[in-house]
């Protein structure tokens, strides 16, 4: 069997500085990957919001352009539509609370479920949870 040689002090804090240069760029490179996907995801989501808008916007036209053919004037037409969007406007003013609690859950839910792996927790020592299970 060899025998180990022990290590100077000058050697010892050079293989520390050279572990501790290596683990920040880990950290650092981690962090890039992180934001990055969390970047992608926030702006793919609000690409995806803005043309729902856009589609809504086209949809309450048409609605106030039918309801005007429908009744023979525009501002019968246009003026229905303005209501019932008046009263869906008053109806999530009223039910604001439970609104943003149920969109705050998902938004979580959806950031977890997208950005935790299970590399996470095998890293940590813990393979049998499920994915961040105990963030």
């Amino acid at each position: 069997m060899q025998q180990l040689k022990p290590k100077k002090i000058a050697e010892i804090s050079g293989d520390i500085k050279k572990y501790l240069s290596i683990r920040v760029e880990y950290l650092r490179l981690k962090a890039i990957e992180k934001t990055a996907k969390i970047m992608a995801d926030i702006l793919s989501s609000f690409l995806l919001l803005f043309l729902i808008s856009i589609s809504f916007l086209a949809a309450t036209i048409t609605l106030a352009f039918y309801l005007s053919a429908l009744w023979g004037s525009y501002t019968l037409g246009f003026g229905a539509a303005s209501l019932l969007f008046l009263l869906l406007s008053i109806l999530v003013l009223i039910n604001k609370q439970s609104l943003e609690y149920k969109i705050g859950s998902i938004s979580v839910k959806r950031y977890f479920d997208r950005h935790c792996t299970d590399e996470q927790n095998i890293q940590d020592g813990d393979i049998n949870t499920k994915p961040c299970e105990d963030a």
